[in-house]
């Protein structure tokens, strides 16, 4: 009732997509089943359901970013984490300096939250082979054809808090169970390689 009430005061602005069934459960890719084809603004910013924006000036500050400088495709930022089995909050990455994130960040995990992550638009017209890869995750393959089409900066403040280990979340089933953990490992890996292929191994 609440979406609805924001989507019918403000129509221009707020574009509900309402499911009576939960489609990613049923193996639907929902970003470009149903989210994507509806994108008409020039960036596009994530906060997942068991994430939270923390500063009113975020996008501002992303779009103002990207606005100054066209050679990059994205910029993301430090973000806080809350476990939820014990509620200890700490940085992703505790950096207050500004740099631009690298490829070996990336592959190695070590390059921004999706909650954090501000690109433009114009990247989701394609889609790599990778992509297919990576069923379970999607932050690694982005940050891959994000780095391939330009620059992504990181952004040295906090602006985003991820809840890690929400009951149901990826994170919780990659935590108690060994089958699903193992699977991402395997997809992480066979996506490494799709990515070496799609690059004709550029980045070998």
């Amino acid at each position: 009732l609440i979406i609805k009430d924001y989507a019918e005061k403000y129509p221009n602005i707020i574009k509900p997509i309402f499911q009576h069934e939960n489609q990613y459960s049923k193996g639907k890719d929902i970003k470009r089943e149903f989210i994507f084809p509806l994108v008409q603004g020039e960036y596009i910013a994530v906060c997942e359901g068991d994430d939270y924006w923390c500063d009113e000036t975020k996008l501002q500050k992303q779009v103002d970013f990207l606005e100054n400088n066209p050679e990059y495709i994205a910029c993301a930022h430090d973000t806080e984490i809350i476990e939820m089995s014990s509620g200890k909050k700490r940085r992703m990455f505790n950096n207050d300096e500004d740099h631009d994130i690298s490829l070996e960040n990336i592959v190695s995990g070590n390059f921004f939250h999706i909650s954090s992550v501000m690109y433009r638009s114009k990247v989701i017209n394609t889609f790599p082979p990778f992509f297919e890869k990576a069923k379970s995750f999607g932050d690694v393959p982005l940050a891959l054809n994000l780095y391939i089409n330009g620059r992504i900066r990181y952004l040295g403040k906090v602006m985003s808090v991820y809840r890690h280990g929400t009951q149901g979340s990826w994170s919780y089933r990659n935590e108690y169970d060994m089958h699903s953990r193992v699977n991402s490992y395997q997809q992480y890996i066979d996506m490494l390689k799709s990515f070496n292929d799609y690059t004709c191994f550029k980045y070998n």
